[in-house]
């Protein structure tokens, strides 16, 4: 029988059950500190549940990349503190995720108290797909959930082995609802729909561009990968970055949006710089053309202005990827411009797609409808493709 449904946390009983609870809690560190806490917060409405509910918690992530070995500097005990100290949380933290630790500890968890198991990516069975390793963590579990949707894209034990293992597994709230607003994106947003994108590697925008080129009505590009299109051109660019290996399919892709009587937005100028950007040597472009000792890092005042102006008759909105290297306080201001001109826009359903544009947009997320806690996630889903970790979780 084809497995097609997802239960989620509300829908199935925990008391008295073992849940393995996946999650991303891949978070900044500094000095040993969470330096920034808002993945784990939005997890925090699926943990409470859970233990109001009477479930006993085990709690997976990974940080980094330690590539199977273990790394201080990648361990996942600030998280465990960050619980404790700013949660009112009582969190047992153990080192090896496949010991007889857990089943131990587990039947006499408490009220608030839950277990975090250490960075799992330590263990070269996760990102290895390993089916023993998957097979000790589900000996202890009665009921699986996946809450980190930005991991889901990735075929890792955790996420698509171990639900396999275990009879009952669903999805936890965060989850169901990245799932309801990229569905409300990909299948039917509210018309006139436009897409936003910026960032830097055309090949990871090509899919999802392809993916919408019906359902979208204007595409505003920005970023680095707006140089590739400008240069598909024939519009000099100078030394910034293009992906020279696309731009074929990059000039199909204008044409056929042309095609389809359909509207694309490029910059009309730049803030370029010299050889390494610095302040110093920053300008603004007068026009579209970059010349050959300069590379563009934001876009310019007037495309700021005009896209900024051009998005507010959208009632459906989707933005990923930053204007610029927005990192770099004297390149931020497009994108910047752009976050406010999204957060304002009120009457537009708006969803951001995670990574940088996801912090672009901190101060501004209680203005906008959903932002993605899934950078690579939210582009796959989008596209349509099949996401392991979401097909692993069906029954």
């Amino acid at each position: 029988m084809k497995k097609t449904k997802i239960h989620f946390l509300d829908e199935l009983d925990l008391k008295n059950k073992n849940i393995f609870m996946r999650v991303d809690f891949n978070v900044p560190l500094a000095e040993g500190k969470v330096k920034d806490s808002h993945r784990i917060d939005k997890i925090l409405p699926s943990i409470r549940y859970v233990l109001e509910q009477g479930g006993r918690l085990v709690l997976g992530s990974h940080l980094g990349r330690p590539d199977g070995q273990p790394d201080s500097q990648l361990s996942l005990k600030p998280v465990a503190e960050y619980l404790t100290e700013t949660h009112n949380l009582e969190v047992l933290f153990l080192d090896e995720p496949d010991s007889e630790a857990p089943p131990v500890l587990l039947p006499g968890l408490k009220g608030n108290q839950l277990i975090l198991l250490e960075n799992l990516r330590f263990q070269k069975g996760e990102m290895d797909g390993d089916r023993e390793f998957a097979k000790k963590l589900a000996a202890y579990t009665d009921i699986y959930i996946n809450e980190g949707f930005s991991i889901s894209h990735r075929a890792h034990a955790s996420v698509v082995l171990l639900p396999e293992l275990v009879s009952c597994r669903g999805g936890g709230f965060l989850l169901r609802e990245e799932m309801k607003q990229l569905d409300y994106i990909r299948l039917n947003p509210k018309k006139p729909f436009f897409v936003i994108l910026g960032g830097s590697k055309v090949k990871d925008k090509i899919p999802l561009l392809e993916s919408l080129i019906d359902q979208a009505d204007e595409f505003f590009i920005g970023g680095l990968i707006a140089y590739t299109f400008l240069k598909a051109q024939g519009v000099s660019v100078g030394h910034s970055p293009v992906e020279e290996g696309y731009l074929r399919q990059v000039a199909d892709f204008i044409e056929r949006i042309k095609e389809r009587g359909k509207k694309l937005w490029l910059p009309k100028d730049h803030v370029v710089v010299n050889a390494s950007p610095s302040q110093d040597s920053a300008k603004t472009t007068k026009g579209q053309d970059i010349s050959e000792n300069y590379q563009g890092v934001d876009i310019g005042p007037f495309t700021q202005k005009e896209f900024t102006e051009r998005i507010v008759r959208a009632y459906s909105l989707f933005w990923n990827g930053p204007m610029g290297l927005f990192e770099k306080e004297p390149f931020s201001f497009g994108t910047h411009a752009l976050a406010r001109a999204v957060a304002s826009h009120g009457l537009a359903h708006r969803v951001v797609g995670g990574g940088h544009s996801a912090l672009a947009v901190r101060d501004y997320e209680d203005q906008i409808n959903h932002v993605s806690t899934g950078g690579g996630a939210s582009l796959h889903y989008l596209q349509g493709s099949n996401i392991p970790g979401i097909q692993s979780i069906k029954m």
